[in-house]
């Protein structure tokens, strides 16, 4: 939250041309990938420049893994039924409104992040809904919880594409236990 102040304070002390000049000064590669009015990645750029020293790229080049050339690779996928997996969904979401998701929105709203592109997420865009009274309060977690199971639909057709993987139902971990044990013996 102290990064993100400063970084906020800096983007208001040169406004947002100035902070992407500066921005570019230190790394002149952003601006192929970060476009001036991408208010979003320039302040993570900043949050990253100011609060490393350094640039995204060197970050990425850090946090890169290096080829694991010749390890063989084992992926494993775990799905549930669509009634189960709602059920599940939705007693998450009822955690974490009454943990204090609508708090959090609320917090970030009022520092003054009403525009924010993570705001527009699976979730805080539910409860933005629901703090403009777009939504009931009985509504909000069936809600979140429609969104959520949409999010996994789209995730789980495009790991589908994947033909590497091994499926295993979430009901059926024991044989997804064996499975990887078995192709991790010598």
């Amino acid at each position: 939250v102290a990064l993100l102040a400063k970084v906020m304070t800096f983007i208001e002390d040169k406004g947002w041309q100035g902070a992407y000049s500066w921005m570019l000064e230190k790394d002149p590669s952003l601006q192929r990938t970060i476009h001036i009015n991408d208010h979003y990645r320039i302040r993570r750029a900043l949050e990253i420049i100011i609060g490393s020293g350094g640039t995204p790229a060197e970050l990425q080049k850090k946090l890169t893994p290096s080829p694991l050339q010749g390890v063989p690779l084992l992926k494993v996928g775990l799905f549930a039924e669509k009634d189960i997996l709602r059920k599940r969904v939705e007693a998450r979401a009822k955690v974490m409104l009454r943990d204090g998701f609508v708090e959090e929105v609320e917090d970030l709203i009022s520092q003054g992040h009403v525009d924010w592109a993570p705001l527009k997420s699976v979730g805080y865009n539910e409860v933005c809904q629901f703090l403009r009274g777009e939504l009931t309060k009985d509504e909000l977690p069936s809600a979140i919880a429609m969104a959520n199971v949409k999010l996994i639909k789209k995730q789980l057709t495009w790991f589908k594409r994947d033909t590497d993987i091994r499926w295993f139902n979430i009901d059926k971990l024991a044989a997804a236990k064996e499975y990887i044990l078995e192709r991790l013996a010598p």
